[in-house]
């Protein structure tokens, strides 16, 4: 004998219906694991971009500028920015 192949096979209901739930709690395992992954790496990047902003406190003010530059593009809101040197210590 080289292989066996099952065509046709028939479960309970309520096997079925476990096995179905099985899997749909493993998907949602996989997902949520997925999500902490992202949220880790997140939480990586923004350190990283919190110790180069405290190295040169100008790059806050480039990204508060970019900022402002794609909240323009949208034409839906008027903002006015006061120059940090202005706002005193």
């Amino acid at each position: 004998m080289e292989g066996l192949y099952i065509t046709n096979l028939d479960l309970p209901d309520a096997l079925e219906e476990q096995l179905a739930r099985a899997a749909t709690a493993s998907a949602e395992a996989a997902g949520i694991r997925e999500i902490a992954d992202a949220e880790v790496y997140r939480a990586q990047k923004l350190a990283e971009a919190a110790t180069e902003i405290s190295r040169n406190p100008t790059t806050i003010e480039l990204v508060k500028i970019e900022a402002m530059k794609e909240i323009a593009k949208s034409g839906k809101s008027t903002f006015y920015q006061m120059p940090s040197w202005a706002r005193g210590p």
